[in-house]
């Protein structure tokens, strides 16, 4: 009995969404957890059934608890004495949006704490009538723009030209070339409960164009051949519309140009002199933290894309042949200092104020509620939970994830149906991914200690 508490007060799984745009903030509470001396398993969020049986974790840490099937499974966890959290990954200035997300429309869900970005997402939950724990972290993920953990980061090749970094975010524009049905059950579950939502095809169509007239803006900046551009996706962007306009271009002008599409966020708006954003995104956010240059680039002010709340903190181009001339006035005065000010009082009113230690009010929150909570009953476990539990050992053991379906590619090459399918598939978290990343962080954090395997 003494083995079995001692594990479950010490072990945590941390379910991923997105491999490029969670990972690195997920290791990082990993990390940290293990110099407590709590283990914290990363998992894909497929595998959420699974994990209870494989690693009898004493808390299951969620990205969201607003679809159905989630929300059944933490009544479950519940009864059999596992606490749920839930971590966003995502701001969201939509009054709409942030009740959603605080659980409008599921309040059956169990949760015993709620780590918020923001008062607003804190108050959103409080109206939704929801009696869990509620602690104001600020964004985990945000930290890596801070000491030590920005050492996480290469240090950046030695610059020719100033680099610019071109963040683009187009993520529905993908629909438009998929089957409609994709869509449709894509925005099923909450077309009726956000008016962005009722009107999503709208949405992706304004999105599509938007990521064509995007180009313009970019090819005003690769004509006048003085600056290093990298054009970096949305990581849920399909990332082969940037793929085919990359392999048109001609030699000479490629030799200034990277696509990366894979690289950390906060690792090339380190490495950049001047950031240009594409709709709003957090990444605008980031580039203020990481105290870059940044120009926005406005397409269609009246769309839902457009946001006035940031309006008068960013310095704006509509027109694609004025960005050269707005890019070199940035450079030449990269502080924005005008702009600093209220730059600040937004992040304090939206982020915590990112001082580099939300990961940190995260585990100590973590670390207090699993050496307080109740024993949990796992005579409760059932067979489903075994049979997961050894599928997820048995692919783990080979190097596979728990999602693993080795037709998929197959079919979704022979079939478009299967769009939607492989778009989860290729988000998802692989183990490899993991241990690549926790390797990493040891290796530049504490060179001298070896990683737990």
């Amino acid at each position: 009995m003494a083995t079995i508490q001692e594990n479950e007060r010490k072990t945590v799984v941390i379910l991923v969404d997105n491999v490029r745009r969670d990972l690195y903030g997920s290791v990082l509470a990993a990390y940290q957890m293990e110099q407590r001396g709590i283990r914290c398993y990363l998992e894909p969020l497929e595998s959420y059934k699974a994990v209870l049986e494989a690693y009898r974790p004493g808390m299951i840490i969620f990205n969201h608890l607003t679809a159905s099937h989630l929300v059944k499974y933490s009544k479950r966890l519940a009864e059999v004495g596992v606490l749920t959290a839930v971590l966003p990954n995502e701001l969201s200035y939509s009054q709409e949006i942030t009740a959603f997300l605080a659980g409008r429309f599921h309040k059956d869900a169990h949760i015993d704490v709620q780590f918020c970005w923001n008062e607003q997402h804190k108050q959103a939950v409080l109206n939704e009538g929801f009696t869990s724990r509620l602690d104001v972290i600020g964004v985990p993920r945000f930290d890596f723009y801070f000491h030590p953990w920005s050492k996480i980061f290469p240090q950046p090749p030695h610059k020719k030209r100033p680099v610019v970094l071109f963040v683009a975010n187009f993520v529905l524009a993908r629909f438009n070339d998929m089957p409609k049905s994709a869509a449709d059950k894509h925005f099923r579950d909450w077309k009726d409960r956000s008016s962005f939502a009722h009107t999503y095809w709208d949405a992706i169509k304004t999105n599509h164009a938007n990521r064509s007239r995007s180009l313009t803006f970019l090819n005003e900046l690769i004509q006048c051949d003085r600056y290093h551009i990298i054009v970096r996706p949305h990581p849920s962007e399909d990332h082969q519309f940037y793929h085919n306009w990359f392999d048109q271009l001609p030699p000479s002008q490629k030799q200034h140009i990277e696509l990366d599409a894979q690289s950390n966020i906060g690792e090339l708006l380190l490495r950049c002199d001047i950031s240009l954003a594409c709709e709003m995104c957090t990444t605008v956010l980031e580039s203020w933290i990481a105290k870059r240059p940044l120009v926005q680039l406005v397409f269609d002010r009246s769309s839902s894309f457009y946001t006035s709340l940031t309006t008068h903190l960013n310095v704006e181009c509509e027109h694609p042949n004025e960005l050269p001339a707005l890019v070199d006035a940035q450079l030449s005065d990269p502080s924005q200092s005008h702009l600093a000010a209220g730059r600040a009082e937004h992040l304090h009113e939206w982020c915590n104020s990112p001082d580099g230690n939300s990961t940190q009010r995260m585990v100590d929150i973590i670390e207090e509620m699993l050496d307080n909570k109740p024993l949990a009953n796992w005579s409760l476990l059932k067979s489903d939970d075994y049979l997961r539990g050894a599928k997820l050992r048995t692919l783990s053991a080979l190097g596979l994830p728990y999602y693993w379906s080795p037709l998929l590619k197959i079919k979704h090459k022979l079939s478009t149906k299967y769009a939607l399918k492989m778009l989860a598939y290729n988000k998802n978290v692989k183990k490899e991914n993991v241990q690549a990343l926790q390797a990493m962080f040891h290796d530049r954090l504490d060179p001298h200690t070896k990683p737990a395997q």
